[in-house]
């Protein structure tokens, strides 16, 4: 495999081929004492879209107010690309995002909880109702990638059953994106609550899909050329 000779679109699309040509295998293994969780499909999604998503975020939307070249800094190779990012995970809302879909995603705040102890019944609730979708897709898409990039940079995803509940003894079937919410207090950040996105597993790959296809060069200059 050669180097990429741009990461934040490359290794992305890179990782969607696998996902998509690997993912029969995937669903034919099992965790060896557990078959009745069912296949590994999920562990392998999360573990793939961690680049697909963290990349652009982190190698081009996050220098957006920066004049100096940053130690991992796309924006230079594909000046158009960087500028798309920006203008779609900038101000807009989710529902104007060519990578949205209606009904995809919803969102709650919550206040402080260990998702390792699983999901609160009254978050679960939340979030399974129509007003947590209509948040979703009015959320500002910078405020939503900085949710998502957070929840998988350090570690805040659970998973979901087909209810959206946290249940051990289940299969999975949703993915909770949970990631803090900050204030600032004598000079320090106080952690006063969390921001709540959730997915179905389906819909996730089909977003990864989306996201990817956004990332290309085609479709970068067909936003350019509408804008």
């Amino acid at each position: 495999m050669g180097n990429p000779a741009h990461y934040s679109r490359e290794i992305p699309s890179r990782c969607m081929q696998l996902i998509d040509e690997l993912w029969q295998h995937a669903g034919g293994l099992f965790q060896s004492d557990r078959r009745d969780l069912g296949p590994l499909t999920s562990t392998f999604l999360i573990s793939m879209s961690y680049p697909i998503i963290n990349l652009p975020i982190e190698r081009i939307e996050r220098h957006s107010s920066r004049h100096e070249q940053g130690y991992a800094d796309d924006r230079h190779i594909d000046p158009k690309l960087a500028v798309a990012i920006w203008q779609d995970l900038g101000g807009k809302k989710l529902s104007e995002a060519p990578f949205f879909t209606s009904g995809a995603w919803s969102f709650c705040q919550s206040e402080v909880f260990n998702i390792s102890g699983g999901l609160p019944e009254k978050y679960a609730e939340a979030l399974a109702s129509p007003e947590a979708q209509t948040s979703a897709s009015e959320l500002e898409t910078s405020r939503w990638c900085s949710a998502l990039r957070n929840a998988l940079a350090h570690g805040g995803v659970a998973y979901l059953n087909e209810d959206g509940r946290y249940a051990y003894e289940a299969p999975v079937n949703m993915y909770l994106f949970a990631s803090g919410r900050y204030r600032r207090e004598e000079d320090q950040q106080k952690l006063v609550g969390l921001n709540l996105l959730r997915i179905t597993e389906v819909d996730y790959r089909n977003f990864l899909r989306s996201w990817v296809k956004w990332l290309q060069v085609s479709d970068v200059e067909a936003i350019l050329e509408a804008a």
